[in-house]
């Protein structure tokens, strides 16, 4: 049966509610002009209502798609980051049927047109998620430092720099996060912006 999909931002489309989320995935960015470097097969979807992460795209649009009428792009690399567009802030962890890992890091991360909250596992170092954003063109391969900006309301915001020198960098993310200020809200910028 023939549904319309809603993308608040984005538009909505209608489509074959017995093939896959993978291919509904590849019509939407098709029909909305997008492309993902890290590939098809990191892309899912979030539905708002009931709130749901689809972890199975091989699943029929029938099955895993309850509430068409809002429905936000999602990411997940597995074992080591996921993320839902729509502003799910430092929230992002608590999302229904997300990706589980065994020591979330949530941090919210800003370049070129991105600014979202993404967990990680925390195993992983933070050097690593600067290389691959790199390595597929997200950021800068010049960036000399990250900056840690901090929205401390009703306090003075303020920044920090961490230099791509620092040795944090090279620890797990469950240390890293560990060094960040904890007097506000951080938004890591990678890049000059």
């Amino acid at each position: 049966m023939i549904r319309k999909y809603k993308f608040p931002g984005e538009g909505s489309l209608e489509f074959d509610d017995n093939k896959t989320v993978s291919e509904l995935l590849e019509y939407a960015f098709d029909k909305f002009g997008y492309y993902e470097p890290f590939g098809m097969d990191t892309v899912t979807l979030y539905q708002i209502s009931p709130p749901h992460f689809v972890l199975d795209t091989s699943k029929l649009c029938c099955e895993e798609i309850e509430g068409p009428d809002w429905l936000c792009f999602a990411y997940h690399i597995p074992g080591f980051l996921y993320y839902a567009e729509g502003g799910w802030g430092h929230h992002m962890h608590e999302l229904i049927n997300h990706p589980v890992f065994n020591d979330p890091v949530s941090l919210i991360l800003k370049f070129e047109d991105f600014r979202h909250t993404v967990v990680f596992e925390g195993t992983h170092t933070f050097r690593e998620v600067i290389n691959l954003l790199m390595e597929v063109g997200y950021i800068d391969t010049e960036i000399r430092y990250i900056k840690a900006w901090v929205m401390a309301y009703p306090k003075t915001n303020y920044s920090e720099y961490i230099y791509l020198s620092d040795p944090i960098l090279d620890a797990p993310m469950t240390e890293f996060e560990k060094t960040l200020p904890t007097d506000g809200i951080v938004t890591l910028i990678l890049g000059d912006y």
